[in-house]
Formats: structure tokens, C-alpha cells, sequence
């Protein structure tokens, strides 16, 4: 099972887009059904790929895309076979595979390998699975071996469409009974096709299917080059691809984890997507998030609501400031989440100690896992490295978490970050620092998002649906001020507030809701004569498309770059990172292929993916150069040219 840590659970934006803590719950769910996948694949000799979705996140975003919530894979025929055969055997115990004999409504070819047999809130599930009771499946599409003759491909699929065709007009009852045993009749000359004419309609239809998919199954792989999800598109007449594109895995990382791809990953994104490094965020089929369906059925069904945070209409009165004597000296506070949100405070902080008469620190809080009661669930010695404190800063001015009372300092002002006090479904901090606990002791309560998402309107269906979670919270509610990046955000947070306390708190949040000039952009030191820095990333599926010639063409590349050394530096990365990964998946090419990246590295820097931040190397590099990468997306979001390289010229 894969291992999360506390940062692979925290509200993150990533390509503009905020992903709150139910998301990454539901990615870690996930993660964890696709290792169960992996083990068994590796047990038993079974490839397996990332799909649709999940391999254009795989490449494009070095994990799920942003604004999506699925896993998919996908298996060749006679692997897919040889997965069915043994899975059921390997899974854990409650792990379910849902397809059209098992489950009801499936009628789809392809097997989803679900967490559980049901919706569970037992307090031992939860523990162990991050406080998420939903169930979680990872598609396995089936990819199946075409006819090189297109005419005969065209009769197959007529076929199979004859076959759906009379099996979904059996399963709905629209089809007359004498229609329907001549059709069985036909079949049964054609195929041998026999059936208990006794069964009830759902069993024929799981019969019939079956039909169906023995005649996707009918080409054998000697008898062809040419491979395609017949079901639903090759049925739409859509074209196969060739089935050396499958030959040859390369692992590359996906959140906390690799996933297998084919190594010529770049030609199967460019023919299905054309330029698949530009983003577009369309909405997949499902609604968004997927448990957020489940939930809804559940509560169809129950006499109860689920627990949520409300708005309590108390907090829109003044609070008492008698407590509060004027000192010589301002105190303020900042309550800093991590090292890693540290950036959205570091302005204010900046600011606040250029004040007269102030004295400002910072308290690096812990955040932990809690389990399903909402109790701390960590160790005292995980309790004590938590807050992370060596990471942040090193000129700032901090004071333990554990030696600071709030009640007895009474802070003029304190910044914080963390919106949700314990509504947060699988962290927390202590609760001494929830907003709702430190508004009684400061005069003035600022709420400063960590992070800033793209600007969006009210038809971004899946923007608006993090709100819930980051807006409508303790301590947007609890703060006295909210400071918010632009305007068009600024709506966004007027419509969901009003929309969760009522239309008459409008006043109170366009009050605390401000959006504060903004900085003029600070100029660099670098001077306009200083040689500039390009990232050259070189791919291994360059490798994988270009065998034997891969090694002459990169040698084109790097002797242009070698032209402009007078004005150029050049970092030299590997992707995926691993050069193990490269050598295990194209051997000899591999060696052939880093043997010369080992010659330019005499003269080149070397930036290894593995131990510099995605921002570091944004921040060092002018621009980028090479293969398709997870950083092309973060370099085109700076600001900063990206050149994709045509191998072929």
C-alpha cells in the first residue's frame, strides 16, 4: 500500500486550480486500489498502462490532472484475461470487481476494481483509509487487436453492435419475444452461441454480452499490428494505433508513486489529444467530485444529514475589547501552516516588521492526521517535528507552538492560514490555533490564503465546487479580515458565503472581503547583459520513438546549444529522473542514449528532478527546452518560453 505523508493530504493549487483535503483523500484512495493493481501485475508478469486521463496527468502534471478525480489503466486483451484470472484470488479481502456479470447497470466493457464492497464508516475502516468511507475504483479498459483488413474489422463490429443491440433490448423489454428467439436463433447457428432460454433478462444480457466480447477477443496478436478499445470507439469508427506504441514501459512518477506508460507516450498523446501540453480544462463525464454522487444517494435513502459546518450568525457581532490595555509596543502574530505555505505570508510579514514600535514572531504550527473522532493521531515524537520549524527561514523571528498562550499574550494582530479549524476531513492543528479559539484574544483576526487560484467564474463548475470546502469555513466566518488576490475572487466568495449564511449577511462579507492593492513587481538584479539559463529536459521516449538514431539526433540538439555558450547556460535533466527506469525499459538504446548525456554533461550543469523543487528550477531557468514534461505546464505558468523539440528535424 502506498505510504502518504501530511503534505499529500493539504489543500494545494496546482495550474491555477485549488484542490481541497476531500480530493486528495480521494486521490490517496485511489492510489492505494492502483498498488493493489500493481502488485499483482508484477506478481504474475501482466502489463498494465495509465489511460486517457491518468497518463495525460502522468506526463503533463506528474500525477492526476488538476480538475479531475479518476484513475484509469488499461490492459491488452491476453493480459486483461490474465488479470481476471487471478485477481479475484490476489485482491484484499473486500476489494470487489465490478463489470457487467457482477454488477447491476454495468454494461461496459471494462473491469473496475472498487476498495469495498460498500459505503463503510466502521471507525477501524476510517482509521486506516483517511477518514474516507466512499468507495473507490480504478477502470481497467481493455484494449483489443484489430483486423488489418479494414472491411473485415467493419463486419466484426457490425457484429458486435447486432449482438448489443438485441441484449439491451432484452435486459429493457423492448423487444418482442418472437423477435428476440429469432435473434437467438442467428446467433446460435452463427457462433454456437447457446443460452437458457429459462434465464431472466438480465442473465440473457450478461450471456449475450459475453458474446459480444468473445468477438472482440477473436483476432489473436501474431495476426496483427494494430491494437484499439473496441468498445465504444472502434464500434464509432474510430482508428486503431499500432501495437508496437505498447511494446515497451517506461515507469514514470505519479504523485507519490511511478506508473507504468508506453514508452512512446508522446506520439499516443499527440494523436489523441494533438498538443497535449496546453492546458484545457474541460469537465469529464462524471460529475465532480464523484463521491460527492454517493453521498447524495446515501442521504436519499437516510433520515439523517451529515454533519457540516454552519454559520453561526453570533459571529457577526463586535466583540468585547476591554480586555485589551494600549501597550508602548504592537505584538503581532503570524500562525504559519508549513514551510511550504511560508510565500503567502512573507510580504505581510515583511511589512508588519518595518513597523515602529512592533514586535512581530512567528509560530510554525504542527499539522497532523486525526482519525475519524477527530482526535490527534500521532506519536509525541511526530507531535514534535511537525511544525517543521527547521525548514522555514532562517532570519525569522519564531516562538514555539507548545510555549505560546494566545489568551495571555493578547496579540494586537495575527495573520493565519489554516481555514478549517477541526472541519477538515482527515488534518488538523492544535485546536489553541483555531481561528474560532484566537479571535477571542486579538483585535484583529486576518485570514490570508496560502495560495492563489486562477481567476474563474460562476460556469467553472468544479472551481466553485472547492468553495464548499475553503470558503464556507471557520475561519473565513471567524476572521475579522479576508485577504483575497483579485476582484472576480473576491465575487466568487461573496456568492458562496451569501449563498451558505443567507442574502441578508451580505453586508458583514463585503466588509470583511478585501482585496489590497498590489505591489508593484519588483525588478530583478539580474542584468540585461547576464547569460541566461535553459533547462534542456531530455526524454526517454525520445529514445523509445527514434531507436537507434535517438543518440545521433540529441547530439543535433545539444551542438546548437554547444553554438550559443557565449549567451547560454545549459542544466541538462532526465525524465522520467530514474536512470535505472530507462535502461530496465529500452536497454541497449537506453545505454546508448545516456552515454551521450553523459559526454554533455562535461559541459553542461545537470538538474536532477529528484532533488530540486518543481519552483527552484522554475525560478533558476529563463526557459525550456526539450521533451514533454510536468515542467513545461509550471514554465509556461511563470511567464518563461518553452520549445518543445521536433526529433525529427
Amino acid at each position: 500500500m502506498s505510504e502518504f505523508s501530511v503534505d499529500d493530504f493539504r489543500d494545494e493549487v496546482r495550474c491555477g486550480f485549488y484542490i481541497p483535503t476531500a480530493v486528495k483523500q480521494a486521490w490517496a484512495a485511489e492510489l492505494e486500489v492502483l498498488a493493489e493493481i500493481d502488485r499483482i501485475c508484477e506478481k504474475h508478469g501482466i502489463r498494465y498502462f495509465a489511460d486517457w486521463g491518468t497518463i495525460l496527468g502522468a506526463v503533463r502534471h506528474g500525477g492526476f490532472v488538476p480538475w479531475d478525480d479518476d484513475l484509469d489503466v488499461c490492459m491488452l486483451r491476453d493480459d486483461y484475461i490474465r488479470f481476471r484470472q487471478v485477481a479475484d484470488a490476489e485482491l484484499p479481502q473486500d476489494y470487489v470487481i465490478h463489470d457487467y456479470a457482477r454488477q447491476e447497470d454495468h454494461w461496459l466493457f471494462l473491469a473496475r476494481v472498487v476498495n469495498h464492497q460498500k459505503i463503510c464508516f466502521a471507525p477501524e475502516y476510517l482509521n486506516a483509509h483517511h477518514n474516507f468511507p466512499w468507495l473507490v475504483g480504478v477502470d481497467i479498459f481493455v484494449k483489443d487487436y484489430l483486423y488489418e483488413d479494414p472491411v473485415k474489422e467493419k463486419e466484426r463490429d457490425d457484429e458486435i453492435m447486432h449482438i448489443l443491440a438485441v441484449a439491451d433490448g432484452i435486459v429493457a423489454g423492448s423487444i418482442k419475444a418472437e423477435t428476440v428467439a429469432q435473434w437467438l436463433q442467428k446467433f446460435r447457428e452463427k457462433y454456437g452461441f447457446q443460452m437458457d432460454a429459462e434465464s431472466d433478462p438480465r442473465q440473457q444480457g450478461i450471456a449475450l454480452y459475453r458474446l459480444a466480447e468473445e468477438q472482440m477477443a477473436r483476432v489473436a496478436p501474431e495476426e496483427t499490428d494494430t491494437i484499439g478499445q473496441i468498445f465504444p470507439f472502434i464500434l464509432k469508427g474510430g482508428q486503431g494505433q499500432p501495437k508496437k506504441y505498447y511494446e515497451d514501459i517506461l515507469r514514470i512518477p505519479f504523485e507519490n508513486t511511478t506508473i507504468p506508460v508506453p514508452a512512446s507516450y508522446d506520439t499516443i498523446l499527440r494523436s489523441r489529444y494533438g498538443d497535449y501540453l496546453k492546458i484545457h480544462k474541460v469537465w469529464g463525464g462524471h460529475g465532480y467530485p464523484f463521491f460527492e454522487g454517493q453521498k447524495a444517494e446515501l442521504l436519499s435513502h437516510a433520515d439523517f444529514a451529515f454533519p457540516e459546518y454552519r454559520f453561526d450568525r453570533s459571529l457577526m457581532q463586535a466583540r468585547d475589547a476591554s480586555a485589551w490595555h494600549e501597550p508602548h509596543r504592537r505584538k503581532v502574530l503570524f500562525l504559519a501552516a508549513g514551510p511550504m505555505w511560508w510565500e503567502g505570508l512573507a510580504d505581510r510579514y515583511r511589512q508588519e516588521r518595518e513597523q515602529p514600535d512592533t514586535d512581530v514572531f512567528v509560530i510554525a504550527l504542527p499539522v497532523l492526521f486525526k482519525n475519524c473522532c477527530g482526535e490527534i493521531a500521532a506519536s509525541d515524537a511526530e507531535l514534535a517535528s511537525a511544525a517543521r520549524e527547521s525548514e522555514y527561514p532562517e532570519d525569522l523571528i519564531m516562538a514555539a507552538w507548545y510555549d505560546v498562550q494566545i489568551e495571555k499574550e493578547l496579540p494586537d494582530r495575527v495573520y493565519f492560514q489554516d481555514v478549517y479549524d477541526g472541519e477538515n476531513p482527515c488534518l488538523c492543528i492544535p485546536p489553541m490555533f483555531y481561528a474560532s479559539y484566537v479571535r477571542n484574544y486579538t483585535k484583529e483576526l486576518i485570514l490570508m490564503p496560502p495560495f492563489c487560484a486562477d481567476d474563474f467564474g460562476p460556469q467553472d463548475r468544479n472551481d466553485v465546487y472547492g468553495m464548499k470546502h475553503y470558503v464556507t469555513s471557520p475561519g473565513v466566518a471567524c476572521a475579522d479580515r479576508v485577504l483575497l488576490q483579485s476582484e472576480t475572487i473576491r465575487q466568487r466568495y461573496l456568492e458562496a458565503l451569501t449563498g451558505w449564511a443567507g442574502e441578508d449577511t451580505r453586508a458583514y462579507w463585503e466588509h470583511k472581503l478585501q482585496v489590497p492593492d498590489r505591489e508593484k513587481e519588483k525588478i530583478s538584479d539580474r542584468q540585461a547583459t547576464e547569460k541566461k539559463t535553459i533547462l534542456f529536459m531530455i526524454g526517454a521516449n525520445e529514445a523509445a520513438e527514434y531507436k537507434e538514431r535517438a543518440a545521433e539526433l540529441l547530439q543535433k540538439k545539444l551542438d546548437v546549444l554547444q553554438e550559443k555558450a557565449d549567451t547560454l547556460d545549459v542544466l541538462i535533466s532526465l525524465y522520467p529522473p530514474e536512470p535505472e527506469a530507462w535502461e530496465l525499459c529500452l536497454k541497449e538504446v537506453a545505454q546508448s542514449f545516456l552515454a551521450q548525456v553523459e559526454k554533455a554533461l562535461d559541459r553542461c550543469g545537470y538538474c536532477d528532478l529528484r532533488e530540486n523543487s518543481t519552483r527552484e528550477i522554475v525560478s533558476e531557468c529563463d526557459a525550456y527546452y526539450g521533451s514533454a514534461s510536468p515542467l513545461v505546464v509550471e514554465f509556461v505558468r511563470a511567464g518563461k518560453p518553452v520549445m518543445i523539440a521536433d526529433y525529427k528535424c
